[in-house]
């Protein structure tokens, strides 16, 4: 006759291998959803993050961890690359990450606490054979949405380079929000309020069709931001409507437009070589500034190879032309260019 207590503490004890296994894996494995790169000093933005995260039961992983002690100087991609594998090496496997800071270039974000090129991420990591590869990589392929938190942020020709999969550190990603134009300051509490919104939606935001996508979008509470974009593969909405990349890609030949990108580009350079006097007092508006908007809102026309002007051997650089304009007579970050 089978005693049923001895046969059900044999079964015990054979299970207990298994939940010991299960322990050890669940330990290595961090509940961790969002990471932050915190370029800017985001006084409104990480608790916004914060508060979405805590409501979801995930967990925000703010890099760097020690921002006061950085400077741009000595805080760039190698180090984030760092700490990201460092969180890859615990476990973590976020399904979002948040880049705060303002437009450089094209493949790149700075602020005050360093400066990003999340292009180039992937490429610096760890390689096959080195601690922490099979790790980071997990990490990056577990990211299925980027908000990318500045001015410019949201344009084409930074968001095409990751819905499009060209970039192996996003092969994932589908679902990307950053700004047409102008972002709120990283001090407005709106760039907060705009931030929560967006991430409290996100799952409403990729779900529905694009119709329902903008819909939505004008039902966010801080959409009084209008240069918000919302990225979901090759379509984009804003608060115009939707559309998609090869729609915008044929708007680019268009004679007009191909025009004003001329005289933008060659406002530029004669403000660089002083054809046309110093650089405005009131940076916010005038020639200059109209013409570098220009150029950031066409620039994946040039990415993509859709225009091109033989009159000029080159096209001015966005932080080239950033610097232009806030830094008074500071020119010598064009002195090699010419036109």
């Amino acid at each position: 006759m089978i005693n049923p207590s001895r046969s059900l503490r044999t079964h015990i004890q054979k299970l207990k291998p298994l939940a010991a296994l299960i322990v050890a894996v669940t330990a290595n494995v961090a509940h961790a959803d969002i990471v932050f790169l915190n370029m800017n000093g985001s006084a409104t933005e990480i608790p916004a993050a914060q508060a979405v995260a805590n409501a979801n039961g995930e967990r925000l992983y703010v890099i760097p961890k020690n921002p006061g002690a950085i400077s741009a100087e000595n805080y760039d991609t190698k180090n984030v690359v760092q700490e990201l594998t460092e969180l890859a090496l615990q476990g973590v496997r976020p399904r979002t990450m948040i880049v705060s800071g303002h437009h450089a270039r094209e493949e790149g974000f700075w602020g005050k606490n360093g400066e990003v090129a999340l292009y180039y991420m992937a490429e610096i990591a760890p390689r096959q054979g080195q601690p922490g590869h099979q790790e980071i990589h997990e990490f990056f392929r577990s990211l299925q949405s980027v908000y990318l938190w500045g001015c410019y942020t949201g344009s084409l020709s930074h968001a095409a380079m990751m819905v499009n999969g060209e970039n192996k550190g996003f092969p994932n990603v589908q679902f990307v929000v950053g700004f047409g134009e102008k972002g709120p300051i990283n001090t407005d509490p709106l760039s907060g309020r705009m931030l929560s919104d967006v991430l409290k939606r996100e799952s409403l935001f990729r779900s529905g069709s694009m119709e329902q996508t903008f819909q939505l979008l004008k039902t966010v509470p801080a959409h009084q931001q209008r240069d918000l974009i919302i990225h979901r593969g090759k379509n984009f909405v804003s608060h115009d409507g939707w559309s998609n990349q090869e729609v915008y890609l044929r708007s680019c030949v268009d004679e007009s437009r191909k025009q004003r990108l001329a005289d933008s580009i060659q406002t530029i350079w004669d403000f660089n070589y002083a054809k046309r006097g110093e650089v405005p007092e009131d940076t916010s508006k005038g020639e200059l500034r109209m013409a570098y908007q220009e150029l950031q809102r066409y620039n994946f026309c040039f990415g993509m190879g859709a225009v091109k002007f033989s009159q000029f051997k080159d096209i001015p650089e966005m932080s080239d032309t950033l610097r232009l304009i806030f830094f008074k007579n500071v020119k010598k970050n064009l002195k090699n260019k010419k036109n």
